[in-house]
């Protein structure tokens, strides 16, 4: 084969030459092949033909390659001067060896490299080598989350403690190593009242984001951004890292008391009117719009007894319609009467207008004979 190609600019990562008699009874001719040298991959290996020495041409993917073991087709006899190869990339791109006594081989698909050794005139006096060689991982991926951004929902005033969602993240360097062990952390929370410090927490090796302030209200902060981060190497600052948004939706629940905007409304409506709206009373709310927490009732508690009036609520506008039945001209003459100002405390009027004493007067009482008592009647039609 001759000496190595030009374009071969490769790292040493041993030798396959041995120093038992063989090597001093032949002149010895070193070749391999398979995957990564004649077969896909091609040119990652080379072999020196005369020293036996091995090279690796390129930096090598353990992401693409990630190990290659025995094939159950070949099982070869290993003798005591077999090596195991691994290639170990770091930030500089160089190449460390390590050896090991075993069985060589890399295999992809089934099919291994293998070495030959063999005279000029093709004799072989040794057994062809199958090796194994290894690719150390370096930490050059940084961890993926699964989604960017992430959604989750809460009820408002949920309890500490309380799971709001989990992120999770994965690394494609190799498992089970400190360059794919990745811890959680909150970046940033956007959204924050000035009395909460932080709304929410996050499990560093979980991922599971909890409620952290149980001051969660939705009429206040409809939802919160979180900066969320996934680091490698353990969470160490000088490891890779990437981050992801989440998104909190407070959810509602029915914690606001509806209210009137008046506490009294005043409508005038003529006589013989039967089946027209004559008020509309609006109904606030604080809770969510559209959602029964927010849709309001209205019932007449008095007044009505003689069912000439009747309410009910718009669902799309929570607001009440006030609507007169019938009202005819002896539901006008009835006439209600009540004092609104008096100076005495012992006179009282009924539904006829007539004014009445709670008490027994005694004239000889001091100033009763003398103590003018005013009052005010007001008369209202019912």
């Amino acid at each position: 084969m001759g000496s190595s190609p030009n374009y071969y600019n490769g790292k040493l990562i041993g030798t396959f030459s041995n120093a038992n008699s063989t090597a001093f009874k032949y002149d010895i001719k070193y070749s391999i092949s398979g995957p990564g040298v004649d077969q896909p991959p091609l040119n990652y290996f080379y072999i020196e033909r005369e020293t036996g020495n091995l090279f690796v041409t390129c930096p090598i993917d353990r992401e693409m390659y990630p190990e290659f073991k025995f094939s159950k087709r070949d099982e070869l006899t290993c003798t005591t001067w077999l090596l195991d190869f691994k290639v170990i990339p770091n930030p500089a791109v160089q190449y460390l060896l390590e050896l090991k006594t075993c069985l060589l081989l890399l295999a992809m698909d089934n099919v291994t490299i293998i070495c030959y050794a063999v005279t000029p005139e093709g004799y072989t006096p040794e057994t062809p080598l199958v090796h194994v060689i290894k690719i150390e991982d370096d930490n050059d991926n940084a961890p993926e989350f699964e989604h960017d951004p992430y959604i989750f929902g809460v009820v408002e005033n949920s309890r500490v403690g309380t799971l709001v969602g989990q992120v999770t993240a994965t690394d494609r360097d190799e498992p089970n190593t400190l360059h794919s062990t990745i811890r959680y952390r909150i970046v940033s929370q956007s959204g924050q009242m000035y009395h909460i410090s932080e709304a929410f927490g996050i499990h560093p090796d979980s991922g599971s984001i909890t409620v952290l302030s149980p001051n969660l209200d939705r009429e206040t902060t409809l939802e919160y951004r979180l900066e969320v981060e996934a680091r490698d190497m353990g969470g160490y600052e000088f490891a890779l890292c990437t981050t992801a948004e989440v998104i909190i939706e407070i959810r509602d629940i029915n914690d606001n008391v509806p209210r009137l905007e008046q506490t009294m409304y005043e409508v005038d409506v003529f006589e013989n009117t039967e089946n027209v709206e004559i008020l509309l009373i609006p109904i606030k709310d604080d809770d969510q719009v559209g959602t029964p927490s927010w849709l309001g009732t209205a019932t007449i508690i008095r007044g009505n007894e003689d069912h000439s009036f009747s309410i009910t609520v718009d669902e799309d506008t929570n607001v009440g319609h006030l609507t007169a039945l019938k009202v005819t001209i002896d539901q006008i003459d009835n006439i209600s009467y009540r004092i609104i100002n008096g100076m005495c405390n012992w006179i009282i009027i009924d539904n006829t207008g007539q004014l009445r004493t709670t008490r027994v007067l005694d004239r000889d009482t001091p100033n009763m004979e003398y103590s003018p008592c005013t009052i005010t009647v007001c008369a209202t039609d019912r």
